[in-house]
């Protein structure tokens, strides 16, 4: 199972979890606006419009102590390798 870290560079905040612990399921989650990945484009051959795909982006946490946004980031196991097991 995949471990994260999420830690607030403001406050010093730090929560390390798999997120099935109750605080990590708590915290609440900023929601963001989706970045296009670019303008829908008709395409010659088919007359059809295509629309890129848009870009991911990371789910950004708020805070508890401070409310400024914090990111989870993966863990490293001990030998070095990030976990990849689901």
């Amino acid at each position: 199972m995949k471990t994260y870290r999420l830690h607030c560079e403001y406050c010093g905040w730090t929560l390390i979890a798999n997120g099935n612990d109750p605080i990590a399921k708590s915290l609440y989650v900023v929601q963001d606006a989706i970045i296009p990945g670019g303008i829908p484009k008709i395409d010659p051959e088919t007359k059809e419009l295509a629309v890129p795909k848009e870009y991911k982006r990371k789910k950004k946490f708020r805070c508890p102590q401070c409310g400024r946004c914090v990111t989870a980031k993966n863990v490293k196991e001990k030998n070095g390798k990030e976990d990849q097991s689901d």
